[in-house]
């Protein structure tokens, strides 16, 4: 046994913990919708929750090996505490570790660190599979079955990141085209106003075609004066001023 038995496990249950408490707590809903202080808030609440949890946990281990028969030369309530801190001073130090990879753009540190585990292990776990398929304990067939799932499970990923990918990559060069055809034309798009300059004359001359086509087709616009807010039904509102022309 290490000093990171426990991993980076308790601090995994932690934050699920504390996202499904996000969902029922409304203090905890609201925090999440503050923003990056309420963010950091939270994260705050997941470290202490971790701590809690590893306690537990590393308590646990230690009055399992005291139970376990002559492993511990010196049982008592010293060994458990040096093994509580050793275990959640390990488990702290792996949970800043991903913290750092994180923050430094490397990448999800949690999940890079549990996959560098899997990583580590797999060595070992193929090396122990075919000793068992030399010992006739597992068949070559199954061992067959094993591979192609393996094999099917990595290209439905490698397929689905590729679409996904393709189509964000296609809707991203579809925005830049419309944009570039609207610069072009000397429109904008649809419900927002434009900050990009205009000649006064243009300018003027859309405020007014705006203006009109909104009084002529919504009688709920007519008589309202520059400056005043006309509150539209169906899927066209807009502000009738000499500083809003944007039309949903």
């Amino acid at each position: 046994m290490t000093i990171f038995a426990l991993n980076i496990m308790p601090y995994i249950t932690a934050s699920i913990i504390m996202q499904l408490m996000t969902a029922i707590v409304p203090s905890l809903e609201t925090m999440k919708k503050d923003g990056e202080a309420g963010r950091k808030q939270i994260n705050q609440y997941t470290r202490y929750l971790t701590v809690l949890l590893a306690t537990f946990q590393g308590f646990g281990i230690a009055v399992a090996l005291e139970s376990a028969g002559n492993i511990v030369a010196d049982p008592g309530m010293f060994f458990r505490l040096t093994t509580v801190v050793t275990l959640v001073g390990g488990t702290l130090f792996l949970m800043w570790l991903g913290e750092q990879i994180t923050e430094r753009g490397i990448g999800n540190g949690v999940s890079l660190m549990i996959f560098a585990g899997i990583v580590a292990g797999l060595p070992a776990a193929v090396i122990s599979t075919l000793q068992q398929v030399s010992s006739g304990d597992i068949s070559v067939f199954t061992i067959f079955v094993i591979i192609a799932l393996v094999l099917g499970v990595t290209f439905f990923v490698v397929f689905m990141e590729i679409y996904i990918l393709y189509t964000e990559d296609q809707r991203r060069k579809a925005l830049e085209r419309r944009q570039a055809s609207m610069r072009k034309k000397g429109t904008y798009g649809t419900g927002a106003c434009a900050d990009e300059p205009w000649s006064l004359q243009a300018y003027q001359k859309r405020v007014y075609a705006v203006r009109h086509q909104l009084r002529e087709e919504h009688p709920m616009v007519r008589g309202a004066r520059p400056g005043e807010r006309a509150h539209l039904t169906g899927n066209m509102c807009c502000c009738v001023c000499a500083a809003c022309t944007c039309v949903r």
